[in-house]
């Protein structure tokens, strides 16, 4: 008589050769499965099988068993992803920049392993996707655990933050000095995850790309008192809308003007929520908090002259002088005609 230890074994057994050889097209017969258990080992009567079938239909597994043609056949109907839903998942892997070609690779064959063997042939053929630069810092992922430990944990984090210089070396912030913050939550924006921490000194939000965070440690300190104040007042999604790209700035109040056909578009940008004052049949406009930087003078500039700033008067000649800045730059004189 087998052992109580090898019939448990081969429950799961039967139950992985259903999962990586069946689904909707694909069957297998008793004799089939016999051979599968042989081959790893395990010798079974044909009855204890079809008890082990029996016992993972009972405990949810949607087994089909088809007794109408010879030999029966028994294959597994539904999964708890359809496989159109694990290519979706695979889909938006491969395309995005944030993941590292490896993980990439690593996260597809798991998400793979979901599917029956003859449907992971199918979702692993490349769909037509842009090409993507991918992120190169591999060590993101045991970052992200540190942040999340942190936020979990009501502890602050410390780390040195960096960029790439044109040679593709790390140039770290601040000489490399070690940062302290106070965690609170990560942010998925612009294909990459920003870290939100409020700095106590400077008494701020402020934000940073976890995959340019470096020798993060989760401090044996508690997030101050002042900074969990302060964040009990904000609203994530509010902080978001606001900020063009994940470049911070000075938050101001800003009155913009637009062609009416970008009503669609401003709705995507500030929400159903904005409100949008009609100046008359061509134009509208709106008066919201915005991260004033750049990049929003840029979200500006992108519908041509079909938006343009009204007001503050300050943040007007902000406008212009970044204008003249890139005027500067196509002036005859800067222009190298070797």
């Amino acid at each position: 008589m087998p052992k109580v230890g090898s019939q448990k074994q081969k429950l799961l057994q039967v139950r992985e050769i259903l999962l990586n050889e069946t689904d909707e097209q694909h069957s297998l017969s008793m004799p089939e499965i016999v051979k599968l258990l042989n081959r790893d080992g395990t010798t079974a009567e044909r009855k204890s099988i079809r008890d082990d079938i029996d016992a993972l239909y009972d405990f949810g597994l949607d087994i089909e068993i088809d007794e109408d043609v010879h030999p029966t056949q028994y294959r597994v109907l539904s999964r708890e992803f359809q496989l159109a839903e694990l290519k979706i998942l695979i889909d938006s892997i491969q395309a995005s920049k944030f993941i590292t070609k490896t993980k990439s690779e690593e996260l597809i064959d798991k998400i793979a392993h979901l599917a029956s063997k003859h449907e992971a042939a199918v979702l692993k053929r490349p769909s037509v996707i842009v090409e993507r630069i991918k992120n190169m810092n591999e060590s993101i992922y045991y970052t992200l655990d540190y942040v999340q430990q942190a936020i979990y944990e009501n502890h602050r984090i410390s780390f040195r933050y960096f960029n790439y210089d044109v040679k593709k070396e790390k140039v770290y912030h601040c000489d490399g000095a070690i940062y302290e913050e106070n965690p609170f939550a990560l942010i998925y924006a612009d294909e990459n995850y920003y870290l939100l921490t409020y700095s106590d000194d400077e008494e701020k939000f402020k934000h940073y790309r976890v995959d340019k965070m470096e020798k993060v440690s989760v401090l044996n300190k508690s997030r101050s008192k002042q900074s969990k104040e302060k964040y009990s007042l904000i609203s994530l999604s509010v902080y978001t809308k606001r900020t063009f790209s994940m470049y911070s700035g000075i938050e101001r109040r800003v009155c913009m003007r637009f062609a009416t056909k970008l009503s669609g578009v401003v709705i995507d940008r500030f929400g159903e929520s904005v409100r949008i004052k009609i100046i008359d049949d061509d134009w509208f406009e709106i008066n919201e908090y915005v991260m004033v930087s750049s990049m929003f003078f840029g979200w500006i500039l992108s519908f041509g002259s079909d938006a343009y700033i009204v007001g503050s008067e300050s943040i007007k000649r902000k406008m212009q002088e970044y204008l003249v800045g890139i005027m500067m730059n196509y002036e005859a004189r800067t222009i190298d005609k070797r």
